[in-house]
């Protein structure tokens, strides 16, 4: 049959466009947040996203965004869909969490009361490390620009929802703490990956070792292998094949 490829960057760079549409005007501050959770969402998504509507069934992407899903791979036949290059992320929520990752585990971070946190500053410059160039997602501004609460910047709003303890409740957040600390550093802002983060960091920096998931069917499980309590078999429907209104299914 046909194989479709993976389009969720696809849909990480039309929906970051479309937020960074309302940054300012405040009564769309809604459609902004709303924007940026979709994006949080499909970005720790761990299995290929191969069409608009496999996209908008994900719990948490906002439905109203149907009609930019689909434009944003509309006309795409024979081109290919844009991935970022291997160890590489196309936006700041999951770039963020691997940075952090990558501070636990090679530099020395400054102790906290629960764990250990780093300066905004130096999160900042590892998050640009992670982003892919061609995904134009980087943190271009300064610590004390992001700290500005009218900035509805759409980067550093995506680290802000990974913080929101009420933003990720489908995603077992929150996943990154902000402390405050002064004298730390010039923002006096650092930030500490907690344990749920952590876990995804892990499987989002797997995944971007990897590159590009394969072309795959347009429905597929998100796992490979059936639990024994079902035998080890499986059955794939597909609506479009019809019939199964008419024989009660």
């Amino acid at each position: 049959g046909k194989l479709y490829p993976d389009l969720r960057h696809n849909f990480i760079l039309a929906l970051t466009c479309h937020a960074r549409k309302f940054r300012h005007n405040s009564y769309q501050r809604a459609s902004f947040d709303a924007a940026l959770r979709s994006v949080v969402v499909i970005s720790m998504h761990l299995s290929p996203i191969r069409s608009p509507e496999a996209a908008r069934r994900l719990k948490g992407v906002a439905s109203h965004f149907y009609e930019i899903l689909k434009e944003s791979v509309a006309g795409s036949k024979g081109k290919k869909p844009y991935h970022p290059k291997k160890d590489k992320f196309s936006c700041v929520a999951s770039a963020a969490l691997v940075a952090l990752l990558d501070m636990e585990e090679s530099s020395e971070p400054m102790n906290s009361t629960n764990g250990n946190s780093f300066p905004m500053e130096d999160l900042i410059q590892n998050i640009n490390r992670l982003i892919d160039t061609r995904s134009n997602a980087s943190l271009n501004q300064t610590a004390e620009q992001y700290m500005d609460p009218d900035n509805l910047d759409p980067g550093w709003g995506q680290v802000k929802k990974l913080c929101a303890t009420n933003a990720n409740t489908d995603l077992d957040g929150p996943f990154i703490k902000e402390r405050k600390k002064k004298g730390a550093c010039p923002s006096g802002v650092v930030f500490e990956l907690l344990e749920a983060g952590r876990e995804m960091a892990k499987k989002l920096r797997d995944l971007a070792k990897k590159g590009p998931a394969e072309p795959g069917p347009l429905r597929q499980l998100p796992n490979n292998t059936v639990d024994e309590e079902f035998g080890n078999v499986t059955m794939s429907m597909d609506h479009r094949e019809g019939g199964g209104s008419s024989k009660g299914l």
